[in-house]
């Protein structure tokens, strides 16, 4: 799917896969693999926090509930999330488990 096209369904939709409003950051960190964190908003509160996939920014209260989604569009190329990736990847990295004796 293209940028273009996911784009236009994050705005007829207000979701990017399972990011939108409302979502737990655990259940999209379940689907998608842990988000990089940004950081807090504010200097002086701990929450509200930023966290992201790469391009698309999640604003998450203390209740670690999705509050706000931005999509950085000024770059040159944008990275969206694709569900399952993260998870491949940490499976094809992770070193077999050997048997107990």
């Amino acid at each position: 799917m293209t940028a273009i096209r996911i784009l236009a369904e994050f705005g007829s939709s207000a979701a990017i896969g399972p990011m939108h409003c409302g979502a737990s950051l655990s259940d999209i960190a379940a689907i998608l693999g842990p988000p990089w964190d940004i950081g807090r908003v504010s200097k002086r509160r701990r929450w509200p926090h930023l966290f992201s996939y790469g391009d698309a920014e999640l604003c998450v209260c203390r209740c670690r509930r999705v509050t706000m989604i931005s999509v950085q569009t000024w770059r040159k190329t944008v990275e969206l999330p694709v569900i399952g990736t993260e998870q491949r990847k940490q499976a094809a990295t992770s070193p077999p488990k050997r048997p107990r004796s």
